[in-house]
């Protein structure tokens, strides 16, 4: 049976051992809210319906989705042709990070 206190050292490396940093936080105190003073964007709609394949490179361009040639021809495709619909902003950010 071990009674000693473990140091902060070892403390640290169990931690690194035992909990994932991308997804887990230890919190000292609890804590009294979740509020982290963010600001959102409003959603916005690409027009691909109107303007095609150029409203995607465009918003492709500005959020630096990183589509190619292949995916802007796709993308446009099924959102004009199969869904009948312009996607949201949001939905192509999305998309951009399905494919990464």
């Amino acid at each position: 049976t071990v009674t000693a206190a473990l140091s902060p050292e070892a403390v640290t490396v169990i931690k690194g051992l035992l909990h994932d940093r991308m997804t887990e936080e230890e919190y000292a105190t609890p804590i009294q809210s979740f509020e982290s003073g963010a600001v959102t964007n409003e959603v916005v709609t690409v027009p691909i319906m109107k303007e095609g394949r150029a409203a995607l490179e465009r918003i492709n361009e500005s959020m630096g989705l990183g589509f190619d040639d292949f995916d802007l021809d796709y993308y446009t495709n099924l959102f004009k042709e199969k869904l009948g619909r312009d996607p949201t902003d949001v939905e192509c950010f999305d998309m951009g990070q399905s494919n990464s």
